[in-house]
């Protein structure tokens, strides 16, 4: 996630009645290591941030065909009108 906000996020306490910050919970819960970058000054004034996240993988890794899904079926062939 990438804003040009330039403040660091701080995870909120978790409550039923959060408007906003949801994703900074599920990020904190999911992610096995997580940060924030800050961008530098821009043009127009601060460059905002960019916050990162590591997930780790412990099986094997995925076959490409089988991370895709089956093929669908080939489509029927269009006829003219005519």
């Amino acid at each position: 996630m990438q804003d040009s906000n330039p403040y660091v996020p701080v995870p909120p306490t978790p409550s039923a009645d959060l408007d906003s910050g949801r994703g900074l919970l599920i990020l904190q819960a999911l992610a096995d290591r997580w940060g924030c970058v800050a961008l530098g000054e821009e043009l127009f004034g601060m460059g905002g941030k960019s916050i990162w996240f590591e997930l780790a993988w412990y099986g094997p890794p995925p076959a490409v065909a089988a991370a895709c899904g089956p093929r669908p079926p080939s489509a029927p062939a269009l006829r003219e009108a005519g």
